[in-house]
C-alpha cells in the first residue's frame, strides 16, 4: 500500500468522532467500518481493540497507551488494520 493510500486512511480515521457525532447513514456506515476492521485486526481483544481505536481515531500516542505487547507488535497490528481497512472501502 502506497504511503499516500495510509496518509488518506489515517485522515478517514480522524473523523470517526464527527461522523458519529452527525450520526447520518452514510456516516454510521463508515464508523462500522473502522470498528469492524479494528475488531477484526486484533482478533477480539477488547483492551488492544481500545488502545488500536485510541491510536487511529485520537492520534495518541503509544506511550500513552496501556498496551499489553511491544511496540512492533502494535505497529504491526496498525498495518495490519489498515489492510484491512482498505480492503473494506474497495470491497
Amino acid at each position: 500500500m502506497s504511503r499516500a493510500r495510509v496518509a488518506e486512511l489515517r485522515y478517514f480515521c480522524l473523523q470517526y468522532g464527527e461522523k458519529r457525532a452527525r450520526g447520518n447513514r452514510h456516516d454510521l456506515a463508515d464508523v462500522a467500518m473502522i470498528e469492524s476492521a479494528a475488531a477484526e485486526a486484533c482478533g477480539g481483544s477488547s483492551l488492544l481493540y481500545d488502545c488500536l481505536m485510541d491510536n487511529v481515531t485520537k492520534e495518541t500516542a503509544i506511550h500513552r497507551l496501556n498496551v499489553p505487547m511491544g511496540t512492533r507488535q502494535f505497529y504491526a497490528m496498525r498495518r495490519r488494520f489498515f489492510a484491512i481497512l482498505d480492503e473494506k472501502q474497495h470491497a
